[in-house]
């Protein structure tokens, strides 16, 4: 009888412990590498980094691929995390990332282009003169073209 005892308290003590464990390891690694970095004179955005290694691939794959309802993806970070910061960090596809879902993150996000480096695609898929790997004032007149052709009546 002691010995069930023995096994029933680690299966229903010890595991979730480490389970929760696991859980939020790598979101205590992320904070104190951002931390060290940067001496708690910026704060990162509200979330959670998920499992080590996966992150939140999963959930997002779930609700992007397979549920087809990207927009409850949103949705849960904004009920877990609040809807007033329109920004929020995970871990996906084995690295870190920022998703911004606020009209006022993504003006800051895509119109800072000091802050923000364009990462993908590689130059050799699209081309080195294309629109996403060009920076400056380049960029600034092929955007110019872009939106000029697409927003003309005769374009629709």
């Amino acid at each position: 009888m002691g010995e069930w005892a023995w096994w029933l308290a680690l299966t229903l003590g010890a595991v979730p412990l480490l389970c929760l464990a696991v859980w939020h390891s790598a979101d205590a690694w992320y904070r104190a590498a951002f931390f060290l970095r940067h001496g708690g004179r910026r704060r990162l955005p509200p979330g959670h980094m998920g499992l080590p290694f996966l992150g939140e691939t999963l959930s997002f794959v779930w609700h992007f691929k397979l549920a087809r309802r990207p927009d409850d993806f949103i949705a849960a970070k904004r009920r877990a995390h609040g809807s007033g910061a329109g920004i929020y960090r995970t871990h996906l596809f084995g690295s870190p990332a920022v998703i911004a879902c606020s009209p006022a993150a993504n003006k800051f996000v895509l119109q800072s282009p000091d802050n923000f480096g364009a990462r993908w695609p590689v130059p050799e898929l699209v081309g080195i003169t294309s629109v996403v790997n060009v920076e400056g004032a380049t960029h600034a007149r092929l955007r110019g073209f872009i939106t000029a052709a697409i927003n003309r009546p005769s374009s629709l």
